[in-house]
């Protein structure tokens, strides 16, 4: 008897300003489970927040949910039009439409690809966790942690493992509403003083580079200060690292094996979202990159690990890193649910090993596993 495909709920989109990178990253992974012979289910999540249940095979230059909700063709006989849904609390992996409640689909596992906000902090997770349907990738706690730069840093401290040096200031105290304990608002040349000279200032719970700026001068402080705030309630300054950055792919199996590292060199010295994403970015993704021995390479695949293992994390992280030298190697952040585009750095690294189904496949068979 043939065996019953299982399938999987893929979660995409969001109220994240990384919506757009989130649509791209199931458009790959869609594929991917698809050749790996599991039937798929899409959920695209709007920038509101709302749920809708439909084929992202079939409007492949729309690059968001909403566009597709709005699109005429929906509108259209034959076409049946899209429909809400959410998942039903302690349903064990029951979708239901919104309205009259019907069920719409029972799945085995969710795959989500929320990037940032609502997907990447333990917010979609512990959803998941009431509605009773295992999910591929970390937890309710280890998403929030490693979504917060801050908290990430606090825990990888504790852990003995080396972080860029940083200030945080948050939004209660900058509305003068929580002394901060060590004197007034940072300006440009408290932070220099402190940081040196240039200093990144990040919001700390968005990823892909989204409200992150090089500041050099006291005249680019309060526009990349505003920058952050536009985005989030928490900010960073952090001391600007003159190496290399290299990442690594994690994957949790059995013990977490890592892939990597790679590297990404850039013209100007940081990888901006526009060197990420557009196409005409001037910065290089080296899977194999120059002038690090295997004994170097090995160290930084173990702090990646032990990153990974600090943070209590489950399933995948993506560990990014600066390199100065063998000696001076330092962690800069960890994404839980890292990117799946055709260029993102995850799937790349592991892709002579395990081509992308084969990596999904893992990622799943690993939820049933307890991974």
């Amino acid at each position: 008897m043939e065996e019953k495909k299982k399938t999987v709920a893929l979660i995409f989109g969001g109220k994240s300003v990384e919506h757009e990178i989130s649509v791209r990253s199931a458009k790959t992974v869609r594929a991917g489970l698809i050749e790996a012979g599991f039937q798929v289910v899409c959920v695209g999540v709007t920038k509101e927040g709302r749920w809708f249940d439909f084929e992202i095979g079939n409007l492949k230059n729309i690059t968001t949910v909403d566009e597709w909700i709005g699109n005429p063709i929906f509108q259209a006989e034959p076409v049946q039009k899209l429909r809400e849904c959410y998942f039903a609390p302690g349903g064990g992996g029951e979708i239901r439409y919104v309205g009259h409640h019907h069920l719409m689909k029972n799945v085995d596992v969710v795959f989500p690809l929320i990037h940032g906000t609502g997907g990447e902090d333990g917010a979609l997770q512990g959803y998941l966790e009431i509605a009773g349907v295992p999910y591929v990738g970390c937890g309710v706690q280890a998403s929030a942690v490693c979504m917060n730069k801050a908290l990430t840093k606090t825990v990888l401290r504790e852990n003995d493992i080396p972080v860029v040096e940083n200030i945080v200031v948050t939004e209660r105290f900058f509305q003068g509403e929580l002394p901060r304990g060590r004197g007034e608002m940072p300006d440009f040349d408290s932070v220099a003083e402190e940081l040196g000279s240039p200093f990144f200032v990040k919001p700390a719970n968005l990823g892909s580079s989204i409200g992150v700026s090089k500041v050099t001068c006291e005249e680019e402080f309060e526009p990349a200060f505003k920058a952050a705030c536009k985005n989030d309630g928490t900010i960073l300054f952090e001391k600007a690292i003159d190496g290399r950055e290299l990442e690594c792919a994690v994957l949790n199996w059995v013990m977490p094996d890592v892939a990597g590292p790679g590297e990404i060199i850039t013209q100007d010295g940081w990888y901006s979202y526009d060197e990420k994403y557009s196409q005409e970015s001037t910065s290089a993704v080296i899977l194999e990159p120059k002038n690090l021995d295997e004994e170097t390479r090995e160290k930084i695949r173990q702090l990646a690990r032990d990153t990974f293992i600090a943070l209590e994390c489950h399933g995948m992280a993506r560990v990014d890193m600066f390199f100065v030298s063998p000696d001076e190697i330092y962690v800069n952040e960890v994404n839980t649910i890292p990117g799946f585009t055709s260029i993102s750095m995850y799937p790349k690294l592991w892709e002579k090993a395990l081509p992308l189904p084969e990596l999904l496949k893992k990622l799943i068979d690993g939820v049933e596993m307890g991974f």
